[in-house]
C-alpha cells in the first residue's frame, strides 16, 4: 500500500526537521509551508461554514477539523459570520441546517477564545444583519422545529462555557 500525500509530506518534513539544512533553504521551506497551512485553515473554515451536514458528519468529524485547524473557528465568512453563527442561521450546500453542531462549536470555541472573553465561543457575539441579536437570542425562532433540542443540549455544556445564565435572556 502506498503512502498518502499527507504521509509523504510528513515524512519529508520530519526529515528536514531532524537534519541541519542550510539556513537559506530552511527559510524557503518554512515560507513555502506557511502558504498551504493558511490555505488549509481557510478550507477548514469553509467546511465549518458551508459543508457541515448532520446526516454525513459526526461530532467526531467536526472535532477532528477543529483540532487540526483551531483557527478555523475564528474565521469569518464573507458576511462576517463566525462558524457558530453559520450553524444557526445558514444552510449548507445541500440545503440542510447544521444547528445540532452548535453545542460542540460553543464548547470548542469557548476553549479557544472565539469571539473574545465572555463571548461563550461566539454564542454571544452580535450576528451581522440581525439587529444586534446573538445566536442565543435567535435560537427561539426554531422553537417549532426539532432543532429546539439544541437549546436543551446547550444547557448540558460544561461549566467553563457557562451558557446557563445566558439562556435566561430567552423568552
Amino acid at each position: 500500500m502506498s503512502e498518502s500525500p499527507i504521509e509523504a509530506l510528513e515524512k519529508r518534513l520530519q526529515c528536514c526537521k531532524n537534519r541541519h539544512l542550510p539556513k537559506a533553504l530552511e527559510d524557503k521551506i518554512n515560507d513555502f509551508c506557511n502558504k498551504p497551512i493558511e490555505s488549509l485553515i481557510i478550507e477548514a473554515a469553509n467546511f465549518l461554514h458551508c459543508e457541515l451536514d448532520e446526516e454525513m458528519h459526526s461530532e467526531d468529524n467536526v472535532k477532528a477539523v477543529i483540532d487540526a485547524f483551531p483557527e478555523s473557528l475564528s474565521q469569518e465568512n464573507d458576511i462576517g459570520y463566525l462558524p457558530i453563527m453559520s450553524a444557526l442561521t445558514c444552510h449548507n450546500d445541500h440545503g440542510n441546517r447544521f444547528i445540532s453542531f452548535i453545542p460542540l462549536l460553543a464548547k470548542e470555541g469557548s476553549r479557544l477564545g472565539v469571539g473574545g472573553e465572555g463571548m461563550r465561543g461566539g454564542l454571544l457575539c452580535e450576528i451581522p444583519g440581525e439587529d444586534g441579536a446573538n445566536a442565543l437570542q435567535i435560537l427561539p425562532a426554531f422553537a417549532n422545529t426539532d432543532e429546539v433540542a439544541v437549546g436543551n443540549k446547550l444547557c448540558e455544556l460544561p461549566e467553563q462555557v457557562d451558557v446557563r445564565n445566558a439562556l435566561q435572556i430567552l423568552p
